[in-house]
């Protein structure tokens, strides 16, 4: 996040310098060593100055299944408002003080961690110029290496749930949690609101239940 604050950032989104543009965004080392999928510069008016969606593990940059440039806005407007609401509050809206929105977002079968920062001049100008945006796919790859060595199957979901049907889905976005048996597998649901609030996230948790058999 603090590449929200670099004085380089800022030139980049009022459109004075390309330094930050040739020596991290362009490259992929940036990716890599903080394994980004995405990374998107906008300008105050929202319009995307840069984008790039990357494959850190096969080190390649790739086009994006569908267009997300409206979770983009999306993700401006929350950071927008989020300022706003801080400086109104003398907060000072800087980074320190959390003027930032991150969460799980969706689009088709693809699920995102996005995290989203208003570009602030550290030289003190403090009227935002745009906004900086990062994050993560949270596809099967990722997932296995974060539940590296649990033993369980993990899985983030976004809008559906193929193992359900239309009247367990209802109840789990009523109820938040709900526990599916098919076979020898027990699978855990829960579903939690997406980065806007909407309770669209749902993550499951399964293992087979005769590990638990006497």
């Amino acid at each position: 996040r603090e590449w929200a604050e670099l004085v380089y950032t800022y030139d980049y989104a009022v459109g004075k310098s390309d330094v930050i543009y040739n020596q991290h965004f362009r490259t992929d080392d940036s990716y890599d060593l903080n394994r980004l999928n995405l990374l998107a510069v906008l300008d105050k008016n929202g319009e995307i100055l840069f984008e790039k969606h990357y494959r850190y593990k096969e080190k390649k940059t790739i086009v994006p299944k569908e267009d997300i440039s409206d979770i983009y806005d999306r993700f401006a407007q929350a950071v927008t408002a989020r300022l706003t609401e801080m400086e109104n509050n003398g907060d000072g809206g800087s980074l320190e003080n959390g003027a930032g929105v991150s969460g799980f977002v969706g689009r088709g079968e693809d699920v995102y961690f996005i995290s989203a920062y208003p570009i602030i001049d550290a030289r003190g100008e403090r009227a935002a110029a745009g906004t900086f945006l990062f994050g993560r796919l949270i596809d099967d790859e990722e997932i296995e290496e974060m539940t590296k060595g649990s033993g369980v199957n993990f899985s983030v979901l976004y809008d559906s749930c193929s193992l359900l049907d239309a009247r367990e889905t209802a109840s789990l976005k009523e109820q938040r949690r709900l526990m599916h048996v098919e076979g020898d597998d027990a699978i855990a649901y829960s579903a939690a609101e997406d980065v806007f609030g909407e309770p669209r996230t749902f993550v499951s948790v399964s293992n087979s239940r005769t590990l638990h058999a006497p």
